[in-house]
Order: structure tokens, then C-alpha cells, then sequence
């Protein structure tokens, strides 16, 4: 990337906003290297949703609940979000103008999960989308919230409906996924809303049945080879 001209701050890790601060999780007397027989990758975390990595939890606590109670979203009467400082400038845009700002709007990404958008899928994420009428006129019921005592994998969203019923839920990134096997269905379903459209339905099922068989394979050219 640097030889074609990218750039970034040196200070990208320990900077305001920057990796550090957001990732750093368990306090410091918390931290502890783990023993040669654990593999820490098995832990990884994978992104379902293509937004900003800070949205996460509220896009899954939004989608628990209107999963749940089948809310309809033209309903709603207030939304509040709660989640770290760090979190809200991260994805600070409010009124998105753009594609890329969606990916980095609390009330953007908090009303598309809420309206059912699919938001593994990157189309979701459009200028149409940001001007879309219907979702700007509720990106106004969302209120944000900073909540200090917060890790910034988590989040935690309170919706109150027209007629006052209320509903809550709080996701925890950590531990609120479940291990990898329950997550595949997600993984997938993000696999593909962004793969079809670039190499084809055959050749997407071909590459996700490759990469999955990965861990039984002897060879990446034999897994690869069409």
C-alpha cells in the first residue's frame, strides 16, 4: 500500500480513536499471555455486518429484539443507544450523506437494522440509502448515549413504541455470539451478499465450500483449484 501512495498517522495505535483505545478490552491487571497449547485465533472475532466495527452490538441487540417481539419499525416512537465515547466517534456521522457515512452512522445503521436492510450486505450501505426520506425521518427518533462504565464491544438499546411498550437488550461482542459453529450461518450470509455480484452464484458456492473444508484440506492448490 505504501508504495502506491497510502498513508496513515504514526500514531495509528495509541492515538485518539486508534487501535488501542478501541481494542484494548480487560483491564491491565486482567491481562495475561496465554499457554503454548492455546491458539488465541481461535477466538477471533468475524465482522457480519459491513459497517464500522463499533455498531456491532447494537446492530445485534436491534436485531434480537426485532426478531423477538416483531417490532414494526414504523412504530417506533424513540430509540436510545448506549455504548462507550470511543464508539460514538468512531462512527460519529449523523446525518449521512453517502455510502461510506452510513457505514460510520450510529442512527444510519441503528434504523436500517431496525427496518429488516441487510446489513452484511454492502448495498445496504448507499447515498440512496442516506437520503432515503422514510429513514432519515426516523434516524431523528434515535438518541445516543455515552455510557463510560461500557467496554466498546458493547452496547446496550432501549426502544420505545408508539402505544409505550418498551423493550431492551444489551450484546456484549465477547460473549454474546456463541462459539464459530453458531456463527457460520452469519458468516455466510455475509460471504455471499457481497461475493455473488462479483464472481457469480457457482463460483461463490465453489470459494465458501473451499474455505470451509480448509481445516480437513492437505493442499491450499488442490482446495483453490477450480
Amino acid at each position: 500500500l505504501a508504495e502506491k501512495g497510502f498513508t496513515a498517522p504514526i500514531s495509528a495505535l495509541e492515538t485518539d480513536k486508534g487501535f488501542l483505545q478501541l481494542y484494548m478490552g480487560l483491564p491491565e491487571d486482567q491481562w495475561h499471555i496465554d499457554g503454548a497449547e492455546e491458539y488465541t485465533i481461535m477466538r477471533n472475532v468475524f465482522k457480519f455486518h459491513a459497517a464500522c466495527g463499533a455498531v456491532h452490538p447494537m446492530i445485534n441487540a436491534i436485531k434480537q429484539l426485532s426478531s423477538e417481539h416483531n417490532i414494526d419499525p414504523d412504530a417506533l416512537e424513540e430509540m436510545v443507544v448506549e455504548a462507550p465515547e470511543v464508539n460514538f466517534k468512531t462512527a460519529c456521522i449523523n446525518e449521512p450523506q453517502s455510502g461510506l457515512d452510513c457505514k460510520f452512522s450510529y442512527p444510519q445503521v441503528a434504523v436500517s437494522a431496525l427496518c429488516g436492510l441487510d446489513t452484511a450486505a454492502e448495498d445496504t450501505y448507499s447515498e440512496q440509502n442516506a437520503n432515503d426520506p422514510r429513514l432519515a425521518a426516523m434516524r431523528n427518533k434515535i438518541t445516543l448515549v455515552e455510557n463510560g462504565s461500557f467496554n466498546p464491544q458493547i452496547n446496550r438499546v432501549s426502544i420505545k413504541l408508539q402505544d409505550g411498550t418498551r423493550y431492551r437488550r444489551q450484546f456484549d461482542m465477547r460473549t454474546d455470539l456463541g462459539d464459530f459453529y453458531d456463527q457460520t450461518p452469519a458468516l455466510k450470509r455475509k460471504f455471499f451478499a457481497n461475493t455473488v455480484s462479483a464472481i457469480g452464484e457457482h463460483w461463490a458456492v465453489k470459494l465458501n465450500e473451499a474455505s470451509m473444508s480448509l481445516e480437513q484440506s492437505d493442499s491450499l492448490a488442490a482446495s483453490f483449484s477450480a
